[in-house]
């Protein structure tokens, strides 16, 4: 239920700032990720995916909805996804079950576009932090697109 009703939720939240965007990207994308084991669980969603099931258009729209938050310019919101696509292409299942396959593409051209350098006082209190954090996004980024590619490959 949290899948379906989150998203509209945080959508009609008053917003603006940021902060706020990389928090509900933050949360929205833990929920997956704390929550692998009943992705997988679910029946009608792997092995053989059913796209006609309530769970799996759930996770759809929500997976939907989170490739959408990415458009946010925010290095912050960007970063607070990549751990969650990280673990769901690590997750043997869910990688070989073709699931991921729709989003990989948006995913992608928006780490290309949010790993460039930027002003870091836009986002940062100091240089120092805006390095640490654009070496280790730039680390988990180039993970995620080597998983990419190997989920690639086997399709």
């Amino acid at each position: 239920r949290i899948l379906t009703s989150l998203p509209p939720a945080l959508q009609s939240a008053p917003s603006g700032s940021a902060d706020f965007y990389a928090l509900a990207c933050g949360a929205s994308a833990g929920l997956i990720a704390n929550n692998v084991s009943k992705i997988t669980d679910d029946k009608t969603i792997l092995p053989n995916p059913q796209p006609s099931s309530p769970s799996h258009q759930s996770l759809s729209a929500y997976l939907s909805y989170l490739v959408a938050l990415l458009q946010h310019p925010s290095g912050h919101v960007s970063s607070a996804q990549v751990n969650m696509w990280v673990v769901l292409c690590r997750d043997p299942q869910i990688s070989k079950s073709g699931i991921l396959c729709p989003y990989m593409g948006g995913v992608t051209v928006r780490y290309m576009e949010a790993n460039v350098r930027r002003e870091w006082e836009e986002e940062w209190d100091d240089e120092e932090s805006y390095e640490a954090w654009i070496n280790e996004f730039r680390g988990k980024v180039g993970v995620l697109v080597k998983l990419f590619a190997k989920i690639d490959g086997e399709e």
